[in-house]
């Protein structure tokens, strides 16, 4: 696990290749995804959304839907993802 603008991130793969975004659902954590991302091909990446997994909030602080999607977006931005990104989401 790296840790990327503040959020835990899982990565599998070469940055160079295709990228797939995974996502977890509610209170899970990009770690659930690592049976399922770590035999595919191409770059693979999950991450743990503000307050889930080891991406931390701070005490009693609200989040929005918006702030997830946010904080989401500046980790892929970060991360330089650009091309064949697919998202996929676990509930």
């Amino acid at each position: 696990m790296n840790r990327v603008n503040g959020c835990a991130v899982y990565e599998h793969g070469s940055r160079a290749a295709e990228a797939t975004v995974f996502l977890h659902g509610f209170l899970g954590s990009g770690a659930d995804w690592d049976p399922v991302a770590k035999p595919l091909p191409g770059y693979r990446v999950a991450f743990d959304l503000p307050g889930h997994g080891a991406t931390p909030i701070e005490v009693l602080s609200e989040i929005t839907l918006g702030e997830l999607g946010l904080g989401l977006l500046s980790a892929i931005e970060a991360l330089e993802i650009e091309r064949g990104v697919r998202v996929r989401q676990i509930d």
